[in-house]
């Protein structure tokens, strides 16, 4: 299992935005249900989001990126960084907790291109 920071910039003004929040609120739950994301948030200033998420590899990932409404309709892009945590000095437990369920059989809905 290999682990992601995805890090969205908005491309439209937040009044836009805004009107798209809650299906993409829905799509992150289903991603919080599948066992496929730890955290998420808004950036700070409010430019974008935050998630660290978890998959088999970078393809799975943008395949889950691509069903987010906010990219779907262009109004986000994402950026992601693969990276390998490291049990030096120590992993927290609720990162073991997440770490070792299996992600659930929650399949990943492609966007025909």
């Amino acid at each position: 299992m290999r682990m992601f920071v995805l890090i969205s910039r908005f491309q439209q003004p937040l009044e836009e935005i805004n009107r798209y929040l809650a299906p993409h609120s829905e799509w992150a739950q289903q991603q919080y249900a599948a066992g496929r994301f730890l955290v998420s948030g808004r950036r700070e200033p409010w430019v974008g989001g935050v998630i660290v998420a978890r998959a088999e590899s970078e393809q799975e990932i943008q395949e889950v990126l691509a069903t987010d409404p906010l990219q779907r309709l262009g109004l986000a892009v994402y950026e992601v960084v693969a990276f390998g945590p490291a049990e030096f000095p120590k992993r927290s437990s609720a990162f073991e907790a997440f770490a070792s369920q299996p992600l659930s059989a929650l399949p990943v809905q492609r966007v025909d291109s």
